[in-house]
């Protein structure tokens, strides 16, 4: 079994995630505060598969949070919980790199949907973060899992520029619309539909849609194909 982070305000709510962990085989680390987790995030060796993290806790956002749990060698993707703030927090979160949103009050379905979502977004980030993996790459990949710092703030350099450049890439092969390549770059961070709706404003069913002829035009069978465009002409 391996370990969830949950940083979770209120301590009958945060027992009742900690109960649905044991389903999806995770033992559940608890806090409630920013404090208390980022002591937990200082170690190097920490292990967590994913991250629930309120978006408002009492001593300050969850984002926060975001910049150390991408740290190397064992970053995890972080779920972003909440009540209504969720919705106006949604398209900087996404933005930001936070994987998955989970709206209050959830069904065990709708948790477990997310978290497992979350483990294999982190067991891909640490894939890329594997030399051996990606070769030369892989500096670059690194750049742009840390494109976030720890008050949640998104840096300005080079990380931003690769993942546009990968965009492009695919946008020139498919020869895509704009309002194609625009979905791009979130595809390949490996965002749903519904997260890549919230960030654009548009309807999960017209991303669907777009989608659907994205991976038309370039003759594969999934978004997470995408990547394969990249590599193809990074190897070309």
């Amino acid at each position: 079994m391996t370990r969830i982070l949950l940083v979770i305000d209120a301590p009958p709510e945060r027992r009742m995630i900690a109960r649905l962990c044991p389903r999806l085989e995770l033992i559940p680390v608890e806090v409630a505060t920013l404090a208390a987790a980022r002591q937990l995030l200082r170690d190097p060796t920490r292990d967590f598969s994913a991250a629930v993290v309120d978006a408002q806790l009492r001593d300050g956002q969850g984002l926060a949070l975001l910049g150390q749990l991408r740290v190397p060698p064992l970053p995890c993707a972080m779920v972003l919980a909440g009540g209504d703030e969720l919705e106006a927090a949604a398209p900087l979160a996404l933005s930001l790199g936070v994987h998955r949103l989970l709206r209050k009050p959830f069904s065990t379905e709708g948790f477990e949907a997310a978290v497992e979502s979350a483990k294999k977004r982190s067991a891909e980030m640490r894939r890329w973060l594997n030399p051996e993996t990606v070769g030369e790459r892989h500096d670059s990949w690194l750049k742009v899992l840390m494109a976030t710092d720890s008050s949640g703030d998104e840096q300005r350099g080079s990380a931003p520029g690769f993942l546009d450049r990968m965009a492009r890439m695919v946008v020139a092969q498919g020869q895509l619309t704009p309002a194609e390549a625009r979905l791009v770059p979130d595809l390949l961070l490996g965002r749903d539909y519904n997260s890549v709706a919230a960030v654009h404003g548009l309807s999960a069913e017209t991303v669907r849609s777009h989608v659907k002829a994205i991976l038309a035009k370039l003759n594969l069978a999934s978004a997470k194909q995408l990547w394969q465009v990249c590599v193809a002409e990074l190897d070309g």
